[in-house]
C-alpha cells in the first residue's frame, strides 16, 4: 500500500494500443515499481501513447523507459528495409520522434529494453543489423523467464565487477567480467555503436548467422583443442552487443528483457547510471 507522505518516483513508459485501449503488461509493471523500491519511493507509472499530453509528461516524469516492441525503421538509419525487416511500430516511432530531442538529447534519465535499445542506438546515429539469427528463443518455443544466452558484463564503474581480497588487513580490489544468463527475444542487433556509446555488455554471435561482421563488431579470441589432431587452435567470433552505456547521459540499454527475471545486470547499470544523475531532492526522503 502507498504511503501518502513518502515521496514518489515517476516512471514513463510506452505502451501499446489496439483500438481505443492501451495496456502495459504485468512484467512492465512490476519492473516499473522494482526501481522505484530500490530508491525506497513509491512508484508512479505513466503510461505513454500517443494521445498523452507529452508535453505535460516531460514535466512530470523522473525517468523514460522505452520498452520492447516491432523493429526500428530502417530508414532512420539511412537503409532501405531489407526483406527481413519486420513490421514498424509506427506509435512507437512516433513517441521516439518526440522524446528524442525533448528527453533523450536532454541528457535526462532513459532506459531502453530490446527495441528500445535498439531505437536508442540510431537516436545517437548508431546503426542496426537489421536480422540476425539465432538470438530468438520464441522459435524455440521457450518462456520468457527461461534464461538461455550467456552474456559478459563489465562496468568499471560497479562493484558487482569487482573482487575484493584482504591480505594482512590490505583490501585490493580487482576488476572483473562477471557472466551471467538471460532471456533472448530479438532478431535485429546494434551494427555501428553510435556516439558516446560504450558497450558494457556482449554474447558471441551464432556460428550459423552470417550476418554480424568484424568491420562493425567488436570480437573475441578463444581457444579450442581439435579432436582429432589434440592441438589447441585460436578463435576469433563476433560479438554481438547486448548492453551498452552512454559515456555523458543516464542512459543504458540492454538487449534482452530484464521484466521477466531478476537481473543482477539490471540493478547494477541502475545503481551506477541512473541513481547518480537524479537530483539530491529525488533520492530524500523528505
Amino acid at each position: 500500500m502507498s504511503n501518502k507522505n513518502k515521496p514518489k518516483f515517476n516512471i514513463g513508459i510506452y505502451a501499446s494500443s489496439s483500438g481505443e485501449q492501451s495496456y502495459l503488461n504485468s512484467s512492465y509493471q512490476s519492473f516499473c515499481r522494482r526501481i522505484a523500491y530500490m530508491l525506497k519511493k513509491d512508484p508512479v507509472i505513466t503510461i505513454i501513447t500517443t494521445d498523452s499530453d507529452l508535453e505535460e509528461i516531460i514535466k512530470t516524469i523522473d525517468l523514460l523507459i522505452i520498452p520492447g516492441g516491432a523493429d526500428v525503421d530502417p530508414r532512420l538509419y539511412d537503409e532501405k528495409p531489407s526483406t527481413d525487416c519486420g513490421r514498424i511500430n509506427v506509435q512507437f516511432e512516433y513517441l521516439d520522434s518526440f522524446f528524442k530531442p525533448n528527453w533523450v538529447l536532454q541528457g535526462k534519465p532513459t532506459i531502453g529494453i530490446c527495441r528500445g535499445m535498439q531505437t536508442l542506438n540510431v537516436m545517437f546515429e548508431g546503426s542496426l543489423f537489421q536480422h540476425i539469427i539465432g538470438h530468438d528463443q520464441s522459435a524455440d518455443d521457450l518462456g520468457r523467464s527461461q534464461l538461455v544466452q550467456f552474456v559478459n558484463y563489465f562496468n568499471e564503474h560497479a562493484t558487482f565487477c569487482q573482487e575484493i581480497e584482504k591480505q594482512a588487513g590490505i583490501e585490493s580490489k580487482t576488476l572483473v567480467t562477471r557472466i551471467l544468463k538471460v532471456n533472448s527475444f530479438h532478431h535485429q542487433a546494434v551494427k555501428r555503436l553510435g556516439k558516446n556509446l560504450t558497450s558494457v555488455a556482449w554474447t558471441r554471435k551464432k556460428d550459423a548467422c552470417p550476418t554480424v561482421q568484424d568491420e562493425f563488431n567488436i570480437f573475441d579470441t578463444f581457444y579450442v583443442t581439435d579432436k582429432d589432431s589434440k592441438d589447441v587452435k585460436e578463435v576469433k567470433t563476433n560479438l554481438v552487443i547486448e548492453a551498452f552505456v552512454h559515456t555523458e547521459f543516464p542512459c543504458f540499454g540492454v538487449q534482452w528483457h530484464p521484466e521477466d527475471f531478476n537481473c543482477e545486470i539490471i540493478q547494477s547499470l541502475i545503481e551506477t547510471v541512473i541513481i547518480p544523475a537524479l537530483k539530491p531532492a529525488k533520492l530524500q526522503n523528505s
